[in-house]
């Protein structure tokens, strides 16, 4: 290791001394004897415990460890330690680490960031009564199979974002009991954790949390998660929660308080094996923005958003987006899109979509309708008798797609959106003349030429 800082307290093992190990180390040894002698490796001096208590590392060759340690056999962390482990990417053992007093530690962030072949952990007899920020501790442990919180006492923990983030090798972890009343940020914190198969927060207490985006984002593996008594009434970022929780089959999150929520973008995106979802209760009056909520969520047929307030959101893009089993838009059809400027690929590649009636869409805002109904080839009949009759948004590719498409019903008015007016006459004529050609290739189909000595039909 080599000091940084020379103000730095004499007798404290701190983040201030970076380690300089030997690029093969893939064992890293605390202990209170000199394990080897200084002639298999090097020996560097790190620190004074006392006037005749050096900290020394040795380094074996042979099997690739660091052997560190003091005459006592405590190892004392200042305040702020973070980032003390970070980027060992080949340690895949770190022992001896019940040497550490953390009884003063404040800052535990990024402490085992990007250890990636780390493998397991036991931080048990750790004493984190004092800590307030864990963002990243763990973050990008790829390896990391196990690891024992037991007994950590989180209560003064402000930050604990990104905790576990990139953790792709954990298929359990027990923070049942961790403090989180005076978390603030959760964002990320369980995020890509793929092989993550239980989880169990359901008594945390996250009333002081303002953003929980990307919680579990990429926890694939997730067929359950019980979150339906949490307090969520200081939250106002949900951005992609539950992003490709893929296996996700069922959700209560009925009892949330939304109220001071403003984003919701991606929410539920790629939630492909979620059936329904009751968000009748949510409070959305200060909602901006659901970019592709529910986009992909291909087994959807409820979600309980047809009374939401949307006053507010100038975003629906991609809402919809893929929702293959949704059977018509009842969900949204008298959503306020006063205020709404973007709705491109709303509704795209809904294939399940038979009538889309949307009597409350008003897109005298509304600057990007492309691509809005594109794909969704059982389409019968689109009606939005409240669009613009004063401007025309850009509706590229608004309906490619829809094969089925027969009628789409606008107001009555001259200058009713022209380039709404336009893709609704260049689908329905082609449809029709489509339908035609295959009309007349039945009709004109010539039955084969009987051959001789078939036998007759």
């Amino acid at each position: 290791m080599t000091k940084t800082n020379t103000e730095e307290k004499r007798g404290l093992f701190t983040s201030l001394y970076k380690f300089s190990i030997e690029p093969e180390t893939e064992r890293i040894v605390f202990t209170d004897t000199r394990s080897v002698s200084a002639v298999s490796g090097r020996t560097i001096w790190l620190s004074q415990v006392t006037a005749d208590m050096p900290v020394y590392m040795d380094y074996d060759k042979g099997d690739h460890t660091a052997y560190i340690h003091c005459k006592s056999g405590l190892f004392e962390f200042t305040p702020s330690p973070a980032g003390l482990f970070s980027h060992l990417a080949r340690v895949n053992s770190i022992e001896g680490l019940e040497r550490f007093d953390t009884s003063n530690v404040k800052d535990l962030s990024e402490m085992f960031y990007d250890c990636r072949s780390l493998e397991k952990l036991d931080l048990s007899g750790w004493n984190t009564s004092s800590v307030t920020d864990l963002r990243g501790c763990f973050e990008r442990c790829e390896s990391l199979k196990s690891v024992d919180l037991t007994g950590w006492n989180t209560g003064s923990v402000i930050d604990m974002g990104f905790l576990f983030a990139g953790c792709r090798s954990l298929t359990s972890v027990n923070v049942e009991n961790l403090d989180t009343s005076k978390a603030i940020y959760l964002q990320h914190a369980f995020a890509f954790c793929k092989s993550l198969t239980e989880l169990n927060v359901k008594a945390w207490d996250v009333s002081s949390v303002v953003d929980i985006s990307c919680l579990f984002a990429g926890c694939s593996a997730l067929k359950t998660l019980d979150l339906s008594g949490w307090n969520t009434r200081s939250v106002n970022d949900a951005t992609g929660i539950f992003q490709s929780c893929t296996s996700l089959k069922e959700l209560d999150v009925a009892n949330w308080h939304t109220e001071n929520i403003t984003i919701m973008k991606d929410l539920f995106n790629g939630c492909r094996s979620l059936e329904k979802l009751d968000l009748s209760s949510w409070d959305t009056r200060n909602l901006r923005n659901i970019r592709s909520i529910f986009w992909g969520c291909d087994s959807l047929k409820e979600t309980g958003t047809r009374h939401w307030n949307t006053r507010l959101v100038s975003d629906m893009g991609y809402a919809f987006c893929g929702c293959g089993s949704l059977p018509d838009t009842s969900e949204c059809a008298w959503w306020n899109t006063e205020n709404t400027i973007d709705m491109k690929y709303m509704f795209s590649d809904c294939k399940g979509l038979k009538e889309a009636s949307l009597p409350g869409f008003d897109t005298g805002s509304t600057w990007d309708m492309s691509c809005m109904f594109s794909g969704c080839r059982s389409l019968e009949r689109v009606a939005l008798p409240s669009a613009s009759t004063s401007k025309s948004p850009y509706a590229d590719g608004i309906f490619n797609g829809c094969d089925s498409l027969n009628e789409v019903i606008l107001p009555r008015h001259p200058l009713t959106a022209r380039s709404l007016k336009a893709a609704a006459k260049e689908t329905i004529g082609l449809n029709k003349r489509e339908s035609t050609k295959s009309f007349k290739a039945k009709k004109n189909k010539k039955k084969p030429k009987e051959q001789p000595g078939s036998a007759p039909r």
